[in-house]
């Protein structure tokens, strides 16, 4: 069986360097630095155009114009909501308002039926006295009426009898008819005629 030879795979410099000892990695990290620091420069001799000072600046002005409109927005409805919760305020404010006359006038009505029924009552208390009074005083007469049930009124008697008593009728609570009586004065019989005029009564 005959040997062959193969021909090794080329070798890339970052395998290299990966493979190389200590001081190789040294340089390798140097050359790395100096390809990013010529890439660097290169960027700076070429500048991109999407990043000019204008377009920065008109980036900046519509950022700050549109946090402005938010501003504005967001103030537009602060207000409105102000405005709202004043307007009910005020719907509220007249309401109590009404409802403050309502009760005015209700107090103004009840002081008023007040000073009527205290006048009304001071007219029935007025009223009792003064019945109660005609009541005493029926009551009086009446006790001076029973009082005199057994006395016996003389009319169109002569003014020398004046003085005359006469005794008890025998007949308390009937009614006498005319008749002749005979009193003593002085010692004396006198004879009195009754006429049509002369009258017993209780």
């Amino acid at each position: 069986m005959s040997l062959m030879q193969r021909t090794p795979p080329p070798v890339s410099e970052s395998g290299l360097l990966q493979v190389q000892s200590e001081p190789d990695m040294v340089s390798a990290m140097r050359y790395e630095d100096e390809i990013e620091t010529s890439n660097v420069s290169t960027r700076k001799t070429h500048p991109r155009l999407d990043r000019s000072p204008l377009d920065e600046y008109s980036r900046l002005k519509k950022d700050m114009q549109q946090m402005f409109k938010n501003w504005a927005a967001e103030q537009d409805l602060k207000f409105s909501k102000l405005i709202t919760e004043i307007s009910d305020l005020k719907q509220q404010n007249s309401g109590t308002q009404e409802t403050n006359l309502e009760i005015r006038k209700f107090m103004a009505f009840a002081s008023s039926e007040y000073d009527d029924m205290r006048k009304k009552k001071a007219k029935l208390e007025k009223g009792r006295f003064e019945y109660t009074e005609n009541f005493m005083k029926m009551e009086r007469k009446i006790l001076q009426v029973k009082s005199r049930t057994a006395s016996i009124e003389f009319r169109n008697i002569p003014g020398w009898a004046a003085g005359l008593k006469v005794a008890e009728s025998p007949f308390p609570g009937r009614a006498l008819t005319p008749l002749k009586l005979d009193v003593i004065l002085d010692g004396l019989y006198t004879r009195l005629a009754s006429s049509a005029s002369t009258k017993w009564r209780l």
